[in-house]
């Protein structure tokens, strides 16, 4: 029998993407050691990354956007220095999958504004569906961002140098190149609680693959290393 999970009330999932913020946050812990973490299953939320072609506005780009995502889940095993075992959690159902990602996105909006994972328990039809697959730990990364096209960053530096002038210094703008933005949390499933949770943010190129295993090796293995950035 096939189990649906709970369709939580997010009209969609871009509706979640556009609460979650682009600052970095405290690495959250539970009291679980994570050298008791030897396997992981992991499971990449669609991404969201924008490409700015026209002016200094950023529109979302769905081939770059599924870009990135083979390129995480490529570097996933081989950036993070340890020992862990990875397995990718795969949903094959359309629907199923849909809707873990509703359940899954909600963690984040809860936790973004609860600003805590202390007590925090994720739905139970989500920790009942999980439990099927006998696993005790599930790596969640959800990545945002926005890249530039070539020669937009420079044309955006000298009109706002120009309005800086025009205007004798009231409007001066400072345009970012780009932004990497990513969520990582792993869930305790047979604890119902979350391990760890952190939200990371800098002006990188989301593309690089040096830079998807900067942040990689910087979060999470930051995480199993027990060191805070």
């Amino acid at each position: 029998m096939r189990i649906r999970l709970l369709i939580v009330l997010l009209s969609t999932i871009s509706a979640a993407v556009g609460l979650v913020g682009c600052g970095t946050t405290v690495p959250q812990k539970s009291k679980l050691d994570p050298d008791n973490i030897k396997e992981l299953d992991f499971y990449v939320l669609p991404s969201k990354i924008s490409l700015i072609e026209d002016l200094n506005i950023a529109r979302l780009n769905p081939v770059l956007s599924d870009s990135f995502d083979l390129l995480f889940e490529s570097k996933l095993p081989i950036a993070l220095k340890s020992d862990v075992k990875f397995n990718k959690f795969e949903i094959f159902d359309e629907d199923v999958r849909d809707n873990m990602d509703k359940q899954l996105f909600k963690i984040i909006l809860d936790v973004e504004k609860k600003g805590r994972i202390k007590k925090y328990k994720p739905d139970s039809r989500l920790i009942e569906f999980l439990n099927l697959s006998d696993k005790q730990y599930l790596f969640v990364a959800y990545s945002k961002g926005f890249t530039r096209e070539k020669g937009n960053f420079g044309w955006q530096v000298a009109t706002d140098i120009g309005l800086g002038l025009l205007s004798k210094g009231r409007l001066i703008g400072i345009p970012i190149k780009a932004n990497f933005t990513n969520v990582f949390y792993i869930i305790d499933i047979k604890n119902s609680n979350l391990a760890f949770y952190q939200r990371n943010s800098q002006e990188l190129e989301p593309l690089k693959p040096n830079n998807v295993e900067l942040k990689i090796d910087q979060i999470l293995g930051g995480y199993f290393r027990k060191i805070t950035y």
